[in-house]
């Protein structure tokens, strides 16, 4: 059922994006269908290459050992992801990028413009590139899940920023880190596991 793996996957390396686009909506921050569109290639275009990557070693091991390796890279990266959240380490100028959106638009124009959107989806996709690689050595489908993370990047952004301009304070990005870490333990116990 490596199908379901695909879309858990896909479902959580987005679920930052989730975060990201609440914080950026809340702050009055708008992101183009453009905009998102950026950054969901950039996010494609490196995790199809950490997952080519991975199912380059998943050629050289044997499957066991290439699920057992690739499985605890996913749930290290999950566990990692949890610690972070719960214990607020000071903030990297990626994280910075990320949660402060006047870090990202330049112009103060309240709009992420196409060249604006291309760091953000850099700092977004550097998250997600130990979990890709981790799902290649696992040997999931490059292509099949390179689509499933775009398609969640895309959607959780755009619902992220129309939701978060509703409201006005939440604490839902540090629960959608916490969930996002959950889903990624869970992956990658069970890949290991298989």
């Amino acid at each position: 059922m490596h199908w379901l793996a695909i879309i858990v996957l896909g479902l959580a390396s987005s679920l930052d994006n989730l975060g990201i686009g609440l914080t950026y909506g809340l702050r009055g921050k708008r992101i183009s269908v453009l905009s998102n569109g950026v950054i969901t290639v950039i996010a494609m275009l490196l995790s199809f290459v950490s997952l080519y990557i991975g199912k380059s070693v998943n050629c050289v091991i044997p499957i066991t050992a290439a699920n057992a390796i690739g499985g605890a890279i996913i749930t290290l990266i999950g566990l990692w992801t949890i610690g972070m959240t719960i214990y607020q380490k000071p903030q990297s100028s990626l994280t910075e990028v990320m949660t402060h959106p006047d870090k990202v638009d330049k112009d103060h124009n309240d709009v992420i413009s196409i060249s604006e959107a291309a760091v953000l989806g850099l700092a977004l996709s550097l998250n997600a590139i130990g979990t890709a690689f981790g799902a290649g050595v696992t040997g999931l489908n490059p292509i099949l899940t390179t689509l499933a993370i775009g398609v969640f990047s895309f959607f959780s952004i755009e619902s992220g920023v129309r939701f978060g301009m509703r409201m006005n304070r939440s604490s839902v990005g540090k629960y959608t880190s916490l969930l996002s870490g959950l889903f990624l333990i869970i992956i990658g116990i069970r890949e290991i596991l298989i």
